[in-house]
């Protein structure tokens, strides 16, 4: 039986110039080779859109949560230091 997951997030941003440094903040490491999900990180004008894909569930809630507290230290640092 195949249980594959994927989820998909478009996070907007007020401008591009944000979105361009939330990418390249997001998109600097290597996932681990631990990581059973892999993410397909794109930028298009102010919006970042990801796509996650897991061979099951519960990886891709992990894979998930973990990118949402990454994006929202990102977010939070842009903020503060623009």
């Amino acid at each position: 039986m195949n249980h594959d997951g994927t989820s998909q997030l478009t996070i907007p941003f007020p401008d591009s110039k944000m979105a361009s440094v939330a990418y390249k903040t997001l998109t600097v490491d290597k996932e681990p080779k631990r990581s059973a999900v892999t993410k397909d990180i794109q930028v298009n004008d102010n919006e970042l859109s990801v796509q996650f894909t897991s061979p099951d569930p519960r990886s891709l809630r992990v894979g998930v949560n973990a990118f949402l507290d990454l994006l929202k230290l990102t977010t939070k640092t842009i903020e503060r230091f623009g």
